[in-house]
């Protein structure tokens, strides 16, 4: 295992106690070794121990991607698990964490490397383990409880999720938020924030239901848009390949002009108001430029209401893990001679050192 980029988890609402592993990796035969990650879910067997089901399980996941052709991350082994006793509900392994609600896709995703833009496809996909009570998200200046932001998800992400609690509602907001490099992901959200203005506009203006009429702009329809901006975004980079021009206002505009001109000819974005139409290239632009894993946190918790702690792992940011709490203390240990870190979640009162 610790030649392995790992991140296991599992928390389950059932009587019995259930987990889950996965792992980041290589693929050996790809020439851009794009990172992904592979896990097992498991829900335990009365009487049975858990840590041996799960390494059980997990050691033929193991050699799936081993015979697969992928290889470990050479850089650092990270490790992101969550096994617990249930509290409610039956067994389901598909309510077990890890959680994604879009599955890895690979797209174009740039990034600043000396200095200089360059552009490469990487295979993208957010997951998350929580623990805790996620009730809902404020959305558009309105408390919309995690039930109809799922419905709301699968519209805006394009992607149906079966999942009935809370948790991989947080998966599909790290999904929506973290745009960094991406255009389709970055002009997604864009949309939403500047243009939708209202959780209806995605269901013909009615309240969130999967038998409303679906008026959130289609797949099809986003990556039009995205290419719109990054062709824009190409041209404007070979000018200014340097990164000094995002704090640059004079040169953002000339950005923002160039986008605005192109867009203008779709009949879906020039029939809103101009404020908006603007505002709505300001928030792909900002989305793209920053809104990394760690931000995409960042926005989530800030609009969140609930007390849980939150663990995110990205492919496109493979040597790093995301923690958070909202509404509970989350504690970190570090051991500098076993170079291990550890997180405790809201811990009980001691007065005892950490051993």
């Amino acid at each position: 295992m610790a030649s392995k980029t790992c991140q296991q988890d599992g928390k389950r609402p059932n009587k019995n106690p259930a987990t889950t592993r996965h792992l980041s990796t290589n693929p050996k035969d790809v020439s851009n070794e794009l990172p992904s990650q592979h896990g097992h879910k498991v829900v335990n067997n009365k009487r049975k121990n858990l840590t041996y089901h799960l390494e059980s399980g997990f050691a033929r996941k193991r050699q799936q991607a081993i015979r697969a052709g992928y290889r470990p991350l050479g850089t650092s082994s990270t490790a992101a698990w969550h096994y617990r006793f249930g509290t409610s509900g039956p067994p389901s392994v598909l309510e077990t964490h890890w959680h994604e609600w879009c599955p890895a896709r690979i797209d174009r995703v740039w990034q600043q490397i000396n200095g200089r833009w360059t552009v490469k496809r990487q295979n993208i996909n957010h997951r998350i383990t929580h623990n805790g009570d996620f009730d809902g998200f404020l959305l558009f200046d309105k408390l919309v409880d995690y039930e109809k932001l799922g419905f709301w998800l699968e519209r805006v992400l394009r992607c149906p999720n079966k999942t009935i609690g809370d948790s991989p509602k947080i998966a599909g907001m790290m999904d929506l938020l973290t745009c960094k490099g991406n255009w389709y992901a970055a002009v997604r959200l864009g949309y939403q924030m500047a243009i939708a203005r209202d959780v209806s506009a995605s269901f013909g203006g009615q309240a969130p239901n999967r038998s409303a009429h679906d008026t959130a702009p289609s797949s099809m329809v986003l990556e039009k848009w995205a290419a719109i901006f990054e062709n824009c975004f190409l041209d404007f980079a070979q000018a200014y390949p340097e990164v000094e021009w995002k704090a640059d206002q004079p040169r953002r505009q000339q950005l923002h002009d160039s986008i605005r001109e192109k867009l203008n000819m779709d009949s879906r974005l020039n029939m809103n108001i101009e404020a908006d139409f603007r505002q709505m290239i300001d928030e792909v632009i900002q989305s793209f430029l920053y809104n990394s894993s760690a931000q995409a946190c960042r926005l989530f918790l800030a609009q969140a209401r609930g007390s849980f702690g939150l663990v995110t792992l990205s492919t496109l940011t493979p040597n790093q893990v995301v923690l958070g709490c909202l509404g509970q203390p989350l504690s970190i240990g570090f051991d500098p001679e076993a170079r291990l870190l550890s997180m405790l979640q809201n811990p009980p009162p001691s007065t005892q050192p950490w051993p």
